[in-house]
């Protein structure tokens, strides 16, 4: 049970945040953007290529995380594209994100069938570690009561964006049909949609050119950022153990996304 001061402590924080994303917006219009665009999702649900193809559709930059300036954000690119749009990526709570105050924000949401969450994150988080999946697992699904992402099961942080009014795509969709998935999450955050520009930039930010493109510029950051974009992973990397772990304990906000019947 949450003591009345964590809740109070974690008021706090969420506010604190709220305020800090909407300072940080600000700093862009003495640069000339003045419509940003947040990508957010729980970590290792394909946040950064959903944030690169999204900026290269439109035309505009990726120029960091939201909430913290100077950080050197894997996703930035696109600095060379002339907008006054600019996307930025995150991971906050719907909560946080709610108090963020910009006249032209858009948000929008990306979700990852959960075991696959597990099987990625332990690979990048806790690389090396022999106890990789079972502290990804224990992540995932414990509810600490806390304000950030690490600090909330997945589905107490994947629920709050489960409303028709936000705009949200599944990672599986996006490989399965990814011109039609990005088309009608442009059209429900009232993105204008360019079909030709969707298609190319869907086909430049493909996990095969883009490994290619980081191996050229010789970049191991990025390199190491990406895995094998795909889905189903969790099918030979993820014990039986921790798989019905998190299906017992994510089971309802499973269904309700179609990653279990």
């Amino acid at each position: 049970m949450v003591s009345l001061y964590t809740n109070f402590r974690n008021q706090r924080r969420t506010q604190r945040y709220g305020r800090k994303i909407s300072d940080h917006l600000k700093s862009f219009e003495d640069k000339g953007y003045d419509s940003p665009i947040i990508i957010t999702g729980y970590p290792k649900s394909g946040n950064t290529w959903l944030a690169r193809v999204v900026a290269e559709a439109i035309g505009c930059p990726v120029l960091g995380f939201a909430g913290l300036r100077g950080h050197e954000e894997i996703a930035m690119e696109g600095f060379e594209r002339t907008s006054r749009s600019y996307v930025l990526k995150s991971h906050h709570t719907r909560d946080m994100l709610d108090l963020v105050s910009h006249p032209n924000l858009k948000i929008l949401t990306i979700v990852r069938d959960p075991r696959d969450v597990a099987v990625s994150g332990k690979h990048y988080l806790f690389k090396g570690q022999t106890d990789a999946e079972s502290k990804m697992v224990e992540i995932m699904t414990n509810c600490a009561g806390g304000a950030g992402w690490d600090r909330r099961s997945w589905s107490e942080y994947v629920d709050p964006f489960l409303d028709p009014y936000m705009p949200m795509a599944r990672y599986e969709d996006m490989l399965e049909a990814p011109c039609d998935t990005l088309q009608l999450l442009f059209r429900k955050a009232r993105i204008p949609v360019d079909k030709a520009r969707i298609a190319a930039a869907i086909e430049n930010q493909s996990f095969e050119k883009a490994r290619q493109r980081f191996e050229a510029e010789k970049d191991p950051a990025k390199l190491h950022h990406m895995r094998q974009g795909r889905a189903g992973a969790y099918k030979n990397e993820l014990s039986d153990e921790n798989r019905q772990r998190l299906t017992r304990s994510l089971a309802p906000t499973m269904v309700d996304l179609s990653y279990l019947s």
